[in-house]
């Protein structure tokens, strides 16, 4: 799922969000994510994981992608 963290409609979708589940959180470089992972944190989200230092450090270090 892709939630646009500009998006007006942001914190309203994540609250919908089913907080039994676990998420992966990313974003191209981690900072907006770990903000998201936190928020959501704080709302009753369990298991809620951030890559770190993003999309950008998955790639350059060469980890699997799937299209």
């Amino acid at each position: 799922m892709n939630l646009d963290y500009d998006g007006h409609d942001f914190q309203h979708k994540a609250e919908q969000l089913d907080k039994s589940k676990k998420y992966l959180i990313y974003c191209k470089s981690g900072i907006r994510s770990e903000y998201f992972m936190g928020k959501m944190k704080e709302s009753g989200f369990d298991e809620v994981y951030a890559i770190q230092r993003g999309y950008v450090a998955w790639q350059v270090n060469k980890l699997p992608l799937e299209s």
